[in-house]
Order: structure tokens, then sequence, then C-alpha cells
């Protein structure tokens, strides 16, 4: 399975992964984070709906409520990537923090 990782383009930069193998790909200065969960499929509507795509994050122990409540990044931009390259960019557009996940919504 090839690894992905998110990255959010803020102050500071922030990598989320799930998979170690991506380590290796991933900016070494920037701040990482393994708590990616799920990479939800991109939809896009018929009817001029943006392309966008949302990220689940791991929340059991309020991880990403830590790094995303004081400052939430929305308008910053995010882009999804593998080793090949930039898979999705966009904006994040919301954030949504619950007691076991978060989700983040980027939009094209």
């Amino acid at each position: 399975m090839t690894p992905v990782w998110f990255v959010i383009e803020g102050n500071p930069v922030r990598q989320f992964y799930s998979d170690a193998a991506a380590l290796q790909y991933m900016d070494p200065q920037a701040a990482r984070h393994a708590i990616l969960q799920r990479v939800g499929a991109l939809r896009a509507d018929v009817d001029g709906e943006d392309p966008n795509i949302t990220l689940e994050l791991a929340n059991t122990s309020g991880e990403a409520s830590a790094l995303l409540a004081r400052r939430p990044p929305v308008g910053s931009r995010a882009r999804l990537m593998t080793p090949a390259g930039q898979v999705f960019s966009g904006i994040v557009s919301e954030i949504r923090l619950g007691r076991d996940s978060a989700s983040i919504s980027v939009e094209s």
C-alpha cells in the first residue's frame, strides 16, 4: 500500500500520517503527527460542487484537539501527498472535533 500523508500549511506546518513508511518522504523540518486514521474519497458534484475531501484524525486521547482547537487552521492551504507527489490540494474549510476522532474538510 502506498503511504499517504496530509500537510496543513500553517504556522507551524503540520504533517499527519498513519503509516511510518511515509516518514522517509515527509519534510523533516515540519511537525509530524501519527494520528491520520482515514482519507475519504475525493468528491465532486456534477452540479458544480467544488472538489473536496475529508480526512479523519485520531482524537481518543485529545491529540487532535490539542493541535487544532486553539488556533484552527480553517482557511489554510492543505495538500494530500504520496511518494509520487501531490494528489489533492485545497483550503481547509471545516474542522470537527469529536470525542474519539476529528475530521478536517478540504475544498479545492
